[in-house]
C-alpha cells in the first residue's frame, strides 16, 4: 500500500484524514488484511511517524521511501524492491493507494482470483474514467517498476506488456485528493 505522498493538493496528508472516526490509511488497509494478502507493506515517507502510529497493531511491513518528495514513482519502485526481497518469492505483489474511498475486501478478492486464473503480467482495474490501481504485477515483471521515478506511476509501462487483465472497479476513479474531495467525502458520509 502507498502511503508515503505529501497530499500537496489537498494540503494535508490524505492518509491521516478521519473517517468514521478512524484514519484513511487504517480504514483501507483493513479491506486489504480482510482479503488474506501476506505478507502486507505499507511505503511510509511524509509523516512516517504518524502513519505507522495509525497502523498500530496491524500485522504490516513498513518500507520507507526516503525520497518520497519526488512523487509515487520512487514509492512504486521502493514497493518492488521491497516484494523482490521476499521469500519466499511471491507470484505477484498487489500495489493499492489509500485515498480510493470505494475500495473494498471483494475487490482485493477479484484481483487475486483473476491473476491466479489468468497468470498474466498485470491485472489492472477498469474505472468508468480510465484504469489504474489497484493493481496486481507478476513477480517477472517487478524488476522493470525499480526504475520507476517521479510523479508518474507505472500505467504506461504497464500498457506495453502483453498480458494484461483488467477487472471492472467503476468507482475506482474516486480518490480523495483536493478540498474539494474532502467536502464531497464529508458530505457522503
Amino acid at each position: 500500500m502507498l502511503a508515503a505522498g505529501m497530499s500537496r493538493r489537498l494540503g494535508q496528508p490524505k492518509q491521516l484524514l478521519s473517517v468514521g472516526g478512524v484514519p484513511l490509511v487504517r480504514r483501507q488497509l483493513l479491506k486489504l488484511l480482510a482479503s488474506d494478502y501476506h505478507p502486507v507493506g505499507v511505503v511510509v515517507g511524509h509523516e512516517a511517524g504518524r502513519v505507522m502510529q495509525a497502523l498500530a497493531g496491524l500485522p504490516v511491513q513498513f518500507i520507507h521511501n526516503p525520497d518520497h518528495a519526488r512523487g509515487m514513482g520512487t514509492s512504486i519502485a521502493a514497493a518492488a524492491r521491497w516484494g523482490l526481497s521476499l521469500q519466499p518469492e511471491p507470484a505477484a505483489l498487489l500495489i493499492g493507494v489509500c485515498d480510493q474511498v470505494f475500495l473494498s475486501t471483494g475487490l482485493y478478492d477479484e484481483l487475486r482470483r483473476t491473476f491466479r486464473h489468468h497468470r498474466p503480467d498485470a491485472v489492472i482495474c477498469r474505472y468508468a474514467q480510465g484504469s489504474g490501481v489497484p493493481v496486481v504485477i507478476s513477480r517477472a515483471r517487478l524488476p522493470l517498476l525499480v526504475e520507476c521515478s517521479g510523479e508518474r506511476g507505472a500505467r504506461q509501462l504497464i500498457g506495453q506488456w502483453p498480458q494484461v487483465v483488467e477487472v471492472h472497479f467503476p468507482k475506482g476513479h474516486v480518490e480523495i485528493d483536493t478540498p474539494e474531495d474532502l467536502k464531497w467525502l464529508d458530505q457522503a458520509r
